[in-house]
């Protein structure tokens, strides 16, 4: 997780992980050949499985990824938008139908190719593509109308209120181990809002409260005001502080561990984490806070 850090879906570092040890100790450390045992492979998906097959196994299974999909829509005239069920099963039987199974390595990379270079999202050159005789957009009009787009969901806002705990030479830390964003990496302690709140709500708050009742009387020092951190469907409006105890930091909980402060770099936080202890720790150290 430390290596994977700042790359985005931690899943797939674990997912990975994961593949590795199966293959290597169900396959003899061999990747499997065939589109279905690639498809059982953790963290594999359809897509994923179609391109291994045929680019790495000269298998004949469709790879339709997003460049596949317009071309196939405008093509044959797919009016289910691509992120829906009925959708991909329509584009994939299409791609089937006139998949070139003697070369189908080669064939999925042209498909991929001409999605990406001749049949673009905007403007396309359609008067130079040799497919505009049979092309159902072309011929109807409605080039610019397919594929059929799903409006995005909202991103959602989610309160992240942290406490950079600190007793002494150490900091408490904390393992993600629910099913959430940055599952399996470590955290400061946290309190997570509906709504932004103000420090004197945080510390009037019945979690921090129980806090001190682990920790003792807690010294404020520093809150760093709100901090937008977006993922690719979440915007997360965190707010740091830095409390400390007056002895040693607690009894640990399930999941909570001691570090050193110094030794923070070798923690796998998520990198909303990761960049304010990096801004602020220096400042903390030399006392400029």
């Amino acid at each position: 997780m430390h290596v994977w850090k700042g790359l985005g879906y931690y899943s797939r570092a674990r997912n990975m992980h994961i593949t590795a040890i199966r293959i290597l100790n169900e396959y003899g450390g061999k990747f499997p050949s065939g589109y279905e045992n690639i498809l059982r492979l953790r963290g594999i998906g359809p897509y994923t499985a179609a391109a291994i097959a045929s680019l790495a196994f000269n298998e004949p299974v469709p790879v339709v990824d997003g460049n596949v999909y317009r071309f196939l829509a405008r093509l044959f005239g797919i009016v289910d938008s691509m992120s829906t069920a009925a959708g991909k099963k329509a584009a994939t039987e299409k791609a089937g139908k006139i998949m070139n199974r003697k070369n189908p390595a080669l064939h999925n990379q042209a498909m991929m190719e001409f999605g990406a270079l001749q049949c673009t999202p905007f403007r396309p050159p359609c008067h130079a593509c040799p497919f505009r005789k049979v092309c159902l957009a072309y011929i109807t009009g409605r080039v610019n109308e397919l594929p059929v787009k799903q409006k995005k969901p909202a991103s959602a806002e989610r309160y992240f209120n942290y406490v950079l705990l600190t007793g002494g030479p150490d900091m408490l830390v904390k393992k993600r181990e629910k099913q959430d964003i940055w599952q399996g990496m470590y955290e400061l302690p946290l309190f997570e809002s509906t709504f932004p709140i103000e420090p004197g709500q945080l510390t009037r708050n019945e979690w921090w409260k129980k806090l001190e009742e682990r920790t003792g009387p807690l010294h404020l020092k520093y809150h760093s005001g709100i901090i937008t951190h977006i993922l690719s469907h979440r915007r997360i409006r965190a707010v740091f502080y830095h409390a400390e105890t007056r002895g040693d930091l607690p009894a640990l909980w399930p999941g909570e561990s001691t570090v050193s402060v110094t030794s923070w770099e070798s923690i796998a936080f998520p990198m909303l984490i990761d960049k304010f202890l990096s801004q602020y720790l220096p400042l903390f150290f030399n006392g400029s806070i």
